[in-house]
């Protein structure tokens, strides 16, 4: 049955690169335009030839990691509340506010960013489900710059701390002490490394609220993020894939 292997292969890689082909004769067509996904739900994206994971949602006309978005679902509950760290263009904000019905806090650093994110927002009319911040968390109030930028690769932006620059560092704790928050369902955390300050700036959200925690780690920083949720009175729960783990808060 090998020539049907090999008949398989040549047919994805002909739909992949059809796909390809009709991205980037859309983009040329109309480089505003935006793409529908099955539920509905809109995006604008004007890096999807370039940018993985716009091009990755324009070619298959889906969330981007959604088998992984689907796993989460157990953690939140319809018209429940999310707060998105790192949010991107709005990828995972997005599915949880147009399909988990969610109330949903995003936060995304870079300007460009977020000013694609604050669009995907209004073009499905989720101004009502979603509030969008332009600053890095981290473990104190200060300031910060991009350190490393790839344009094939938004999601991948690093930020590091550093003074008399552009963009502005909060802590979650002291932005949500300015929010009228009565629970959290869930924390997803995606920053290239910063996930340490990030919780260190959040402890005492974790204490009152006990939120369940989706976070990206880099391998070296595990340690070290481990000793801080064990201080916090969390435990890993579930790996989801791609370097990113679940943590819930451990039973008494």
């Amino acid at each position: 049955m090998k020539w049907i292997s090999s008949i398989l292969k040549r047919t994805r890689a002909f739909q992949s690169l059809k796909g390809e082909v009709e991205n980037i004769r859309d983009y040329i067509a109309d480089p505003d335009a935006l793409t529908e996904l099955s539920t509905g739900a809109r995006f604008y994206m004007p890096n999807r030839i370039q940018d993985e994971i716009q091009r990755h949602i324009a070619l298959r006309r889906n969330y981007y990691e959604s088998s992984l978005l689907n796993k989460v679902n157990e953690f939140v509950p319809h018209g429940g509340s999310v707060i998105d760290i790192g949010a991107n263009i709005g990828n995972h904000t997005v599915y949880w506010a147009h399909e988990r019905r969610a109330r949903v806090l995003a936060f995304e650093p870079v300007m460009q960013t977020y000013e694609i994110l604050i669009k995907n927002i209004s073009v499905n009319d989720l101004e009502d489900r979603v509030h969008c911040f332009n600053c890095a968390l981290g473990a104190r109030y200060g300031r910060a710059d991009i350190a490393s930028f790839d344009p094939k690769n938004i999601g991948a932006t690093v930020i590091k701390e550093q003074k008399d620059v552009n963009i502005e560092v909060h802590t979650l704790d002291g932005v949500l002490a300015g929010q009228a928050i009565e629970h959290i369902d869930l924390i997803k955390i995606d920053v290239e490394g910063n996930e340490g300050a990030v919780l260190k700036g959040a402890l005492h959200t974790l204490s009152s609220f006990s939120p369940t925690l989706m976070i990206e780690i880099f391998q070296e920083n595990m340690q070290n993020i481990q000793h801080i949720l064990r201080g916090a009175g969390y435990q890993k729960h579930m790996f989801l894939g791609t370097d990113t783990y679940i943590f819930r808060k451990r039973r008494a």
